[in-house]
This record gives C-alpha cells, structure tokens and sequence, in this order.
C-alpha cells in the first residue's frame, strides 16, 4: 500500500489542467485566471466628482470663512455622462453631480450642503485644498496595470473590476465535468420508502454539495445495484460524458464489490489501489486516457475523507490552481490522542486559535468510519501517524482544515 502522501502525489502526477477558454464574464467567476488580466487604458476615464457639489478654482475661495464667505456667480450644470465638458472662467462656479466631468480650469469641488445658493450666485463659507473630492483620470489604475494576476480564483469583485474597464471576457481553466456513481442494492434514495436492511444514500448529496463547492461541474448523479453487466454500463456512460468519474461502494474485497472488476473490463488504467490509511483504506485510482477515475470506499466517512484529500486536490489541479492543496498546519493537541492502527489515522477534530499565536486541536467523538454526525461538527482533519503511538497533550500534530468551513488559517 502507499502511504498518503505517495498516493497524493500520483494523483498530481497524473492530472493536467484543462485547457484554458476565453468565457465570458457571467461564467467566469470562481475560476482561475491562465493569463494576466491587464487594464486596456487608465482609470478613471476622465477626471469628475466624487460627490454633489460645486466645481471651484481653489485660488478663487482663499481665504473664505463664515465672518467673510466668497460668493461666486454660477455659470452651469455638469451632470453625470452629459458628454459635455465645460470650461470654468476665474471667478465663477459650476454646479456638477457625482461622476460629472471636472470643467476645464477647476481644481476642486465643494459638496452642496456646504454652500448657500441663491438667485444664481453661491456662497462660499470656508477654503478648500486643490484637488478636494476630484478622481483624477488615471488615479486608481494605469494603461497597462495588471489587474489580476495568472493562476488566482477570480473573486466577484475582480469581476467588477473587470467589467468597470470594458473587459467582457477572460482566459481561463474550464471547471472539469464531473459523474457520480453511487453503488450497492442496499443504497435507498432520500425520500424513498426504505425496507429492512436498506439504508438512505447519504454519500450523493454530500459529495454533489462538495463538488459545486469546489466550482465542478455535474455531468450526472448515478446510482447503481450489484449487478456487473449493469454497473459496467453505467461507468461506461459516465466515463463517456466526465473529465472524472467517482465511483463510491465496491472497491473493497467483498463478493458483492464488482467496481474493480467493471474498471478493469472497461480498460481503465489502475494507478493505485489502497492506501495505508484510515479511513479511506481500499481507495482505487485510474485513468481513462487523460480521464480520472476514483473508486471510493462506501462507509460515508471514508469516502468524505478520500474526497478531500485525494479527488478536492484532482480538481483543483485541473481548473489551473497553483497550489492545490490539502493545506497543512500545525497544532497542539489538547488530550492525549492514540492509534493503534498501523496505518496513517486521519481523525476528524476541530482547530482552535490560540493566544498570543497557533492552534490548539480537539478530536471529536465518533471516529468509525460510518459516522457522520462528527464530520458534520469539525472543522479539520487531524494527521496522526502510524501506530501503535500515542501522542500526549501539548504535542504537536499536523492538520488540514475542511473545504467547507469557515478557515482560521
């Protein structure tokens, strides 16, 4: 068996990012960039207004106070997106709207609630700097600026960034397309009428939520009893229209497993099978081609576990993140924690800051590998090494925060 971190890097190894499109903006976000977006000209556009007001020469109010206010004759209107750009004579005013252009000759604006006006003329009750509530042309953006770099997830603020400089597509890696393939006669959908011995498929609905999350795209949800014939065809489909096919249930060594034997009938080039872990032990993964394939075990917890360490890093890999992660940090258990296993224990916990810095870590009850209800209240998985070991509190452990949480780090 390989050991977690072998098997991760054959996953890497084996995956390539998709090829980049150019897509438009409204498809683009949660996406990684495969080039530089850079700003086709200067930003602002023009100078204007940052607010209501009265478009001034500063010289002209010097020395304006509320004893000795400077009243200066209006001369026009500058409205937003008028077109129009006015020239200021010395000695007057322009009113002018938030995002107006600055009249030629003026130098500052002076916002309404401060100012008297009346019969035309304003009154002017204090001094102003050049430059007061003006964005200058070109003040927030060169020509030329790279805007967001090459390999970052575009974020929905970069995508008013973007539209705010008339850039309606982008480069990027294309989110893989992605089929689920659940197995197993026992395996009842939520909501129907389950008999003695048949329990509710809770592994679709939590590994579709992980992969919209993660930004995939859903080629289908397939579900599948023990039957070979059947099973392989069902593959086969999902195989046809994926960039990755998960399989869950039917990897193991049991009469009733066929997902190895269906794989192996279908050409399916086996990479790995099993690793020296748990949960997640009888993990399977192969490629189709340049096509991925992920035998996952079916206790639930397993196939979370496997998700997020081995499928999670596949397709981020694939949509051009530099980095795909899992992330690892370090902290300090709080109790003493043992495996007695001789494989890798990946324990479901959670991570706590800690002051003035780190992190203290908490495992959570319910460690077997059916259990939910403890994945469902942690925020990490905690790495703790093969046994027989046992760790004392205060020692430090490696752990990597769950897709789904709120991060810390």
């Amino acid at each position: 068996m390989l050991q977690p971190r072998e098997a991760l890097g054959k996953v890497l190894e084996s995956t390539q990012s998709s090829a980049p499109v150019l897509a438009p903006l409204a498809e683009a976000c949660s996406l990684v960039t495969a080039e530089e977006v850079v700003s086709p000209t200067a930003y602002p556009f023009f100078s204007n207004s940052s607010m209501d007001g009265y478009a001034v020469r500063s010289v002209d109010l010097k020395g304006a106070s509320a004893d000795e206010p400077v009243i200066l004759p209006l001369a026009g209107e500058v409205r937003a997106a008028s077109g129009e750009t006015l020239r200021l004579p010395p000695g007057r005013t322009i009113r002018i709207m938030t995002g107006g252009a600055l009249p030629e000759g003026a130098d500052a604006v002076v916002k309404r609630e401060d100012v008297k006006e009346a019969q035309g003329r304003i009154t002017f009750y204090r001094a102003v700097d050049p430059g007061s509530s003006i964005n200058r042309q070109g003040e927030e953006i060169a020509a030329g600026t790279v805007l967001w770099p090459a390999g970052r997830r575009i974020n929905p603020a970069a995508l008013g960034l973007f539209a705010s400089q008339g850039i309606d597509r982008v480069n990027v890696f294309p989110a893989p397309k992605v089929s689920l393939v659940t197995t197993g006669d026992e395996l009842v959908e939520v909501g129907g009428s389950r008999t003695g011995g048949q329990i509710y498929d809770s592994i679709s609905p939590m590994l579709v939520s992980c992969l919209e999350q993660a930004g995939a795209g859903i080629a289908g949800v397939l579900r599948c009893g023990d039957d070979l014939n059947a099973l392989s065809g069902t593959i086969q489909e999902a195989l046809k229209k994926s960039d990755i096919t998960i399989t869950v249930g039917g990897v193991s060594m049991g009469d009733y497993d066929l997902v190895l034997r269906c794989l192996e009938q279908l050409g399916v080039e086996r990479m790995f099978w099993k690793v020296a872990q748990k949960p997640g032990k009888p993990l399977f993964f192969g490629k189709s081609g340049r096509k991925l394939v992920f035998g996952l075990p079916g206790n639930p917890a397993s196939s979370l576990v496997c998700y997020l360490l081995y499928v999670l890093p596949a397709i981020r890999q694939m949509m051009g993140y530099p980095e795909p992660g899992p992330f690892w940090y370090q902290g300090r258990l709080a109790a003493d924690v043992s495996n007695n296993d001789s494989r890798t224990f990946f324990a479901r916990g959670i991570y706590v800051p800690e002051h003035p810095g780190g992190y203290r870590l908490e495992t959570a009850l319910g460690q077997s590998s059916y259990m939910l209800s403890s994945f469902a209240g942690a925020n990490a998985l905690i790495e703790l090494p093969p046994g027989p070991v046992t760790l004392e509190a205060g020692r430090k452990a490696d752990f990597t925060p769950l897709s789904w949480t709120e991060p810390v780090c």
